[in-house]
């Protein structure tokens, strides 16, 4: 039997370095939707919210297909997203389907510092993708014109789509209200965590 983990959790957790880590350390391939995201927004353009969201359907479609033909192969994989409601019927599906094993890491931080984390990043990370900021693409958008949204509409987005609830399978919640705590001492313990619910 396989096993799948999900790591998952809101923006501004930790979760795409631990998801890095782990694969390293387990030697188990890591599927990030985010990089796949990127790649299909780069190569088909969008003009408005409703095309970028077909395309990351398109993006959710593509990982689902990566899943089935490693579960094939019986082989453990990693996905690392900020997975909500509009992910859990196709994921379990599929593990069902294949009789896998799941694990969520699920990292859990105060609603309140997540939308201070994301402020951070909005307006400091020069690194991070512009799809991530754009309703358009390709776009003459600059860094300089980042405008976060207001804490009560990142609230709303949050409960809506499920991020924080998110659950399949065995729950392995992360408290990441302190990334300073996030040391790789604390990542072994994580490890051994997983190690023993792995099947």
């Amino acid at each position: 039997m396989a096993n799948l983990i999900i790591v998952t959790g809101e923006s501004g957790v930790g979760k795409t370095t631990f998801a890095n880590w782990l694969s390293e350390a387990l030697n188990v391939k890591l599927i990030s939707v985010d990089h796949i995201n990127e790649t299909v927004y780069e190569m088909l353009g969008y003009k408005d919210r409703e095309e970028k969201r077909k395309l990351r359907d398109i993006s959710f479609n593509l990982m689902y297909a990566l899943l089935k033909e490693q579960f094939r192969r019986n082989s453990n994989i990693i996905i690392e997203y900020p997975f909500g409601r509009e992910n859990e019927k196709e994921i379990s599906k599929i593990a069902d389907d294949f009789h896998v094993s799941i694990i969520t890491l699920r990292f859990e931080c105060p609603i309140e510092k997540l939308y201070a984390r994301a402020v951070e990043r909005d307006s400091t990370d020069t690194t991070r993708h512009i799809t991530h900021f754009v309703s358009s693409y390709p776009s003459k958008m600059n860094f300089e014109d980042r405008v976060s949204h207001s804490f009560d509409y990142y609230r709303e987005k949050a409960e809506k789509r499920g991020v924080l609830n998110f659950e399949l399978g065995k729950l392995i919640k992360v408290d990441a209200s302190d990334l300073s705590s996030m040391t790789i001492e604390f990542y072994n313990k994580l490890l051994m965590c997983i190690k023993s619910e792995l099947i």
